[in-house]
C-alpha cells in the first residue's frame, strides 16, 4: 500500500540519469594555457579559472544529484514500510484496508 504513489526505481533513475549529463557536460578541472604575452595570456588565464570554477560546480551538481537519488529512495522506503505498519494496526483492529 503506498499511499503516495511514488515510485522509488524511476525517481532514482531520473536522478541517476541527471548526474549522468551533468559529468558529461563537466569540463576537465585542469586544461593547459597557450603560451602568449600580453591581453592573450590574461585572457587564457581567465579562461583557464572559468574551466576550472564550471568543472567544480559539475561535479557539485553531481554529488547533489547522487544525493537527491539516495534520499528519494530512503523516503519512499520510510513511506512503504510505515503504510505497512499502519495497514497491520488497522487490520488488528478490525478496520477495512484498501489496497
Amino acid at each position: 500500500m503506498n499511499n503516495l504513489q511514488i515510485d522509488p526505481d524511476r525517481t532514482q533513475l531520473s536522478a541517476h540519469d541527471l548526474l549522468a549529463h551533468a559529468l558529461a557536460t563537466s569540463l576537465p578541472a585542469e586544461r593547459e594555457v597557450p603560451p602568449g604575452l600580453g591581453p592573450t595570456t590574461d585572457f587564457a588565464a581567465a579562461l583557464d579559472a572559468a574551466s576550472t570554477a564550471v568543472a567544480l560546480r559539475s561535479r557539485l551538481l553531481a554529488g547533489i544529484l547522487e544525493a537527491h537519488a539516495v534520499d528519494a529512495h530512503l523516503f519512499a522506503s520510510t513511506v512503504r514500510e510505515h503504510d505497512v505498519a499502519l495497514a497491520g494496526r488497522l487490520a488488528a483492529h478490525g478496520e477495512r484496508v484498501c489496497p
